[in-house]
């Protein structure tokens, strides 16, 4: 089961990134599910962005990122690709920022334990996560407030008057805290 992730991140930059599961199902079962989800985004995808907002719904994510600048070259990733031309082949480098891998990691590590839980198999999100990229400050803001509107705004609601998501005003993970249960009501 592959998940292609192609997206370019630039040192600095803000990122809406997001994406939901396949047909528009769910992608999160139970609580225990969103924790792993957020534990595999703090091990993959903290140490190349600040997340500055985020919230997973029951059938998909958001998060509000400023990619980190990565200063040591071994970091960097490079692709090399082949192309044939009438005067032979042409290689072409391209760097890859490796915030690109490391959402790949994380939604198909993701994917293959939700469907080894569910006894399932194949895509779990579709195929293409978005990345879109902020340049605008007022843009940046809009897409914070959009973020945490989006549960209230479609009203997922849950058992015990409780919001069936996981969302915060901010992620506070790259400051050293750490949270073990869901937010809880809007």
């Amino acid at each position: 089961m592959a998940i292609f992730v192609v997206m370019q991140f630039m040192d600095g930059g803000v990122y809406h990134i997001y994406n939901r599961g396949n047909n528009k199902q769910r992608i999160f079962f139970d609580h225990n599910n969103y924790l792993f989800f957020l534990k595999k985004v703090r091990n993959q995808v903290i140490p190349y962005c600040d997340i500055l907002a985020y919230c997973l719904m029951p059938n998909h994510f958001h998060f509000l990122v400023r990619v980190k600048s990565l200063v040591a070259e071994v970091f960097k990733q490079i692709d090399v690709k082949e192309f044939a031309s009438r005067n032979g082949s042409v290689k072409v480098q391209t760097e890859r920022h490796p915030l690109t891998s490391a959402i790949g990691i994380l939604l198909s590590s993701y994917s293959q334990a939700i469907n080894k839980q569910n006894g399932t198999s194949g895509s779990l999100f579709q195929q293409k996560t978005k990345a879109k990229y902020l340049e605008d400050a007022n843009l940046a803001v809009a897409v914070f407030h959009y973020i945490h509107q989006n549960p209230v705004r479609v009203r997922v609601g849950s058992k015990n008057g409780r919001l069936d998501v996981f969302f915060f005003q901010r992620l506070c993970w790259s400051k050293g805290w750490h949270f073990e249960q869901p937010a809880t009501g809007v």
